[in-house]
């Protein structure tokens, strides 16, 4: 019984942390989002999206961290980074679907310069590009889910080796006479 009720406590905090930590990258995810303008190309576009990559990293990996230092369980970890993948990726794919209804025409315009610019002999629409960019979003967040538990099972490592340390009992016992 002892035993199902601290599965249970961990499993919410695993949650707790994911949920919160989840807003912060759909936060991220947004700024990202806002910064990479869709009319422009070049240096500042792959920066910013270079620099969104290792934040994301950095931020499931300090939430592995936490949710396993104060579990002392690394798949506590790994779910905490599931949970903020989960759910930081569809509140980011909602507003990514919402921004784009509003700026398709400049992006198939600059799908159809691309195209045309390769001699591809594609026409677009703005269906086509709907379509394309759902896709990309959806397998984004596929990738925020694997990113966010692989990610926090290595926070997970290093937040359980840190509550064993913490945790450890200062008084120590004598050894047993036999």
């Amino acid at each position: 019984m002892q035993q199902q009720i601290q599965t249970r406590e961990t499993g919410a905090i695993a949650f707790r942390y994911g949920l919160i930590w989840g807003g912060i990258y759909a936060v991220l995810q947004i700024v990202a989002l806002l910064i990479v303008d869709f009319d422009s190309v070049g240096y500042a576009a792959s920066i910013a999206n270079i620099l969104n990559l290792l934040l994301s990293l950095a931020l499931f990996f300090v939430v592995g961290m936490l949710a396993a230092r104060q579990t002392a369980q690394v798949s506590r970890g790994s779910m905490a980074g599931y949970f903020a993948g989960i759910i930081g990726g569809v509140i980011a794919l909602i507003v990514q679907l919402i921004v784009v209804q509003f700026a398709i025409e400049g992006l198939r315009e600059r799908t159809q310069q691309t195209a045309d610019m390769l001699s591809l002999g594609l026409q677009y629409n703005n269906s086509t590009v709907l379509a394309g960019l759902i896709i990309n979003a959806v397998i984004g967040w596929f990738f925020a889910i694997g990113l966010g538990a692989g990610m926090g099972a290595l926070g997970g490592l290093l937040g359980k080796r840190r509550a064993v340390a913490r945790y450890t009992d200062p008084i120590q016992q004598p050894p047993r006479q036999f």
